[in-house]
């Protein structure tokens, strides 16, 4: 399965990489919204923390957000660096060249699965960031364990996985497609095939719906691919999510303070009557 995700990713990489995003280089336009380095200090150092010597592994770095924004971040501290990895080819290809376009000289970038990191290897790490990729291991837990075993005693992580009842809309359309798609085999028919479906959806569908939550598949389509298409993933709930991280013996310190599920709603008005 791991062979079968990884040429999945290296022919549609998730996100689909726009050049805009580079147009300030070597400044990032818009930092990781979820590793400032006052954010890691207050959660996990109570403010305490020299960033210097500070190691940082992102397992799964996709096209290289995550990576660009805390190496940029921490030009400033002496021997500070970032292991960068992903399964993708040609993630990796459109990560380095990024890497290039901020001058960043403190992150290596390397093509492996995050199943194969070990400490004999690579040392330990102050911070890891792994963004929307346990989900769709074999064996999400055995995953999260590799992480936890190369994490220092008082190092934390950043995770993000699929929520299960956001998804919902998600997953009824993976499984009409899979109904459609029965003898399909190749990714380029099976995106047609969503999209000839999209375009007769009714306002009414809950992929529709819940667009406001999740939106990857009107971004092109690696967001298809990603997002309704993909060989495996799975989708915890808030329990559930809790059992994960507790299973390797860390807790949730703070759940991310931005994107959570806005619903739209309208207030009815009310109407008072002058008292006299």
């Amino acid at each position: 399965m791991e062979e079968r995700m990884k040429k999945m990713y290296t022919l549609y990489p998730y996100p689909n990489y726009d050049s805009k995003i580079d147009k300030y280089a070597p400044i990032p336009a818009q930092y990781s919204p979820f590793s400032f380095l006052e954010q890691i200090n207050h959660y996990l150092y109570n403010g305490k923390k020299n960033f210097n010597n500070f190691r940082i592994l992102v397992a799964g770095c996709g096209i290289g957000g995550d990576v660009i924004s805390l190496g940029f971040l921490l030009k400033e501290y002496k021997d500070s660096n970032i292991l960068a990895i992903d399964i993708s080819s040609e993630s990796l290809r459109i990560t380095k060249e990024r890497i290039k376009l901020y001058n960043l000289d403190n992150i290596e970038v390397m093509e492996m699965s995050l199943l194969d990191i070990n400490s004999e290897d690579f040392g330990y790490f102050d911070f890891i960031v792994c963004v929307g990729v346990l989900h769709h291991l074999e064996n999400p837990q055995k995953g999260l364990n590799k992480l936890r075993q190369v994490l220092k005693p008082d190092g934390g992580m950043y995770i993000m996985i699929y929520g299960e009842i956001g998804r919902t809309g998600v997953y009824q359309m993976q499984d009409l497609l899979n109904i459609v798609n029965k003898n399909t085999n190749n990714f380029a028919n099976k995106i047609s095939n969503f999209k000839n479906i999209y375009s007769i959806l009714p306002s009414s569908n809950l992929l529709k719906k819940t667009e406001n939550i999740i939106q990857d598949h009107n971004a092109g389509d690696n967001g298809i691919v990603d997002e309704l298409l993909n060989l495996q993933d799975r989708a915890y709930t808030v329990k559930e999510l809790y059992n994960f991280i507790n299973g390797i013996g860390m807790n949730i310190v703070e759940f991310s303070p931005i994107n959570r599920y806005k619903y739209k709603y309208s207030i009815p008005k009310i109407s008072y009557k002058n008292i006299s």
